[in-house]
This record gives C-alpha cells, sequence and structure tokens, in this order.
C-alpha cells in the first residue's frame, strides 16, 4: 500500500481489508482472527476478571515480530523505494515476490479447507487481489506456473524470458 510505485494510492484500505477478510477466514480458526496487537489486547485486557489472558503477551509478540518480519522483506522485494535511483526490480525481488505470492494463496487456501470455512472463495480471492495488488509491479503477479507458461507463450511481456519464467516456476 506505501510502495512509490503505487502512488498516488487512494486504495490502500481496500488492500488492507482484503488482508483483513482473507485472514480472517482463513485463519480465524486458529487465532480467532486477531493480527493487531491493539485489537488482541484491546478484546483481552478488558476480560481480565472472567478469564486467564496468558496467550495475550505471546500473540503480541509473534504479532510484532511478524510486522517487523515483513518490513524486511518490503525491503527485500521493493529496494527502489529506498533510493533515489528508478531502477527495475532485481531479479531476486521478482523471484521472492512470485515466492510470497504463492506461499500466501496456498496458505489461504489451505487454511479455509481445513477449517471448512463458509466463505473460502471470497477469502482466496481476497488474498490473491492482495498479492497482485502489493506485488504486481515487482513480478507481474503469476503466482501459477500456468499464468507463467502463458505469458511466456503469448509473448505479451517482452521481460518475460525462458530463465525468469524458469525462476518463477
Amino acid at each position: 500500500a506505501v510502495a512509490k510505485e503505487n502512488q498516488p494510492n487512494q486504495y490502500f484500505g481496500l488492500a488492507i481489508g482484503g488482508v483483513i477478510f482473507a485472514g480472517a477466514y482463513g485463519a480465524g480458526a486458529v487465532c480467532g482472527g486477531c493480527f493487531n496487537p491493539a485489537v488482541t489486547l484491546g478484546l483481552d485486557l478488558p476480560h481480565l476478571n472472567h478469564f486467564n489472558p496468558k496467550w495475550s503477551p505471546l500473540y503480541v509478540l509473534c504479532q510484532l515480530a511478524g510486522g517487523a518480519l515483513a518490513a524486511g522483506v518490503f525491503r527485500l522485494v521493493r529496494s527502489s523505494n529506498f533510493t533515489e535511483l528508478k531502477k527495475e526490480p532485481a531479479e531476486g525481488a521478482r523471484i521472492l515476490s512470485e515466492f510470497l505470492g504463492t506461499f500466501m494463496l496456498v496458505l489461504t487456501v489451505g487454511l479455509n479447507v481445513l477449517a471448512k470455512s463458509p466463505a473460502g472463495a471470497y477469502s482466496i480471492a481476497a488474498s490473491l487481489m492482495c498479492m497482485v495488488y502489493a506485488l504486481g509491479s515487482v513480478s507481474g503477479a503469476h503466482f501459477n506456473p500456468a499464468v507463467t507458461l502463458a505469458v511466456l507463450l503469448s509473448g505479451r511481456a517482452p521481460d518475460m524470458t525462458l530463465k525468469r519464467a524458469a525462476g518463477y516456476v
């Protein structure tokens, strides 16, 4: 949502909402859908008299660690955001981008299937929307070997070489 390539950006709220939608239906059965330390503490602290919130500190620690990890990955995938030079994404950033998008898509599908989510299709679509939005300008956001092959064979993306396609697959 904050990448320079996406500025000016009027739609970052949609991307954030999509992440919450995908995560809540996908992982809600595992963690209750709390992905934000403020939400975790806001739900747990008022109930100190009724139950033991022993898990709250661990949840908050994991959420903060996840945020730090995300910031580091952002720096790897979008290194051009940290320099004045306008440059194409490095091949490693493109491959990492494809890996992350594919991983999140597969994770969301798996969590929805395991949880027998009633809104699995919407959750999966929201996850895919967010990954395309976040990583599309880095790698093209294929996240699927069949899509990569179609892009390569169609010739519609001049920068899609056989070597790059092999890296994406």
